[in-house]
């Protein structure tokens, strides 16, 4: 669908798209929009479709809105619903993630100067250690490959 058969401006989007372009607007890679269900603008301003994007703290907050959003509509009973319960299909293979992919990805935020993937990284460590003290030998390879 496009914008304007769904209700938004074409002129305003593309005023939006000018004013990324010019900078006056920082940080922005890429701006989506769907309405009904449909994506009805798609910008790209640094790189393509398939350019990776660094999207850490929108995810999080997106998530969160979400997350508010199945509350308010009974979908979810409260923060503290398990989310394997919603997805009996991928449950087997999320409930024992290979922790060396944690650890990876928070070791590489640490060195970019990710003050919240370090207190990420400590919190890992704790739970890598605990999990390596009962046995669990990929958090013991994790914490030997990437906690020296």
């Amino acid at each position: 669908a496009s914008a304007s058969e769904s209700g938004l401006s074409q002129a305003k989007l593309d005023a939006m798209a000018s004013d990324i372009r010019a900078g006056k607007f920082a940080k922005i890679g890429s701006v989506l929009i769907a309405r009904h269900g449909k994506l009805v603008y798609e910008g790209y301003f640094d790189g393509d479709a398939a350019s990776l994007r660094d999207t850490r703290s929108a995810t999080k907050s997106i998530t969160d809105v979400l997350i508010g959003i199945a509350i308010d509509d009974h979908k979810l009973s409260g923060v503290n619903a398990r989310v394997l319960a919603l997805l009996p299909e991928r449950a087997k293979k999320l409930q024992n993630p290979d922790p060396r992919n944690a650890a990876r990805y928070f070791k590489a935020a640490t060195e970019h100067g990710d003050a919240e993937g370090e207190t990420l990284r400590a919190a890992l460590r704790e739970y890598l250690t605990n999990e390596s003290r009962n046995g669990n030998s990929a958090a013991a390879s994790a914490l030997k490959e990437y906690y020296p």
